[in-house]
């Protein structure tokens, strides 16, 4: 199963108010993942991921891919890739310093979709700044503050965290290590 389908299963889930119509699309979806595939499912639609579970599909990566040795696609030719249907979402996770995460905001912002987001991952740097195995400059220089530097140059685009899909608990704030890594594109 994609993930695509588990992500389509969990709006229908979001779009219906009633408990049992709840349960049954969940149900259906269940159903239909192999054995294998349920914990990976079971994980997204309650928020909780692992690693090496999303993407194009979990199914398509039950190996960890082998890391080239150096960058196999240029921004040119990723966005020579999209199809002018794409709807474009960007994951950022690599390099945390904020000249190289606003770089790489302003490479590829302008491919995600309005209405999609580019996320720029462990804004939380700033908060463990002097901790043990941290960098002194961790409180300015982080992902987060690339983040909010891309959104005050871009009218396009805000930080903005994603709805819920699901909550009928108490917690109203997600407790993360992405904090303002949500940048929306607006239009």
């Amino acid at each position: 199963m994609l993930l695509r389908e588990v992500v389509e299963a969990s709006a229908a889930v979001r779009a219906t108010s009633a408990r049992g119509g709840k349960v049954a699309l969940l149900a259906d979806l269940l159903r239909r993942l192999e054995p294998a595939e349920t914990p990976a499912a079971v994980a997204w639609l309650s928020g909780a991921l692992t690693q090496r579970q999303i993407g194009v599909g979990w199914a398509a990566l039950r190996e960890a891919p082998v890391p080239a040795a150096e960058p196999t696609l240029t921004v040119a030719e990723v966005k020579s890739l999209l199809k002018p249907t794409d709807k474009v979402m960007v994951m950022l996770d690599s390099n945390h310093t904020k000249p190289h995460v606003l770089e790489e905001l302003r490479a590829y912002g302008p491919m995600v979709t309005p209405g999609c987001y580019i996320v720029a991952a462990d804004g939380i740097q700033e908060l463990v700044c002097g901790g043990p195995r941290t960098k002194p400059d961790w409180r300015e220089n982080n992902p987060k503050q690339a983040a909010i530097a891309f959104a005050q140059e871009n009218p396009d685009f805000a930080i903005e965290e994603p709805a819920w899909p699901f909550n009928e608990g108490m917690v109203r704030e997600r407790l993360t290590y992405w904090p303002s890594a949500f940048v929306k594109r607006l239009r």
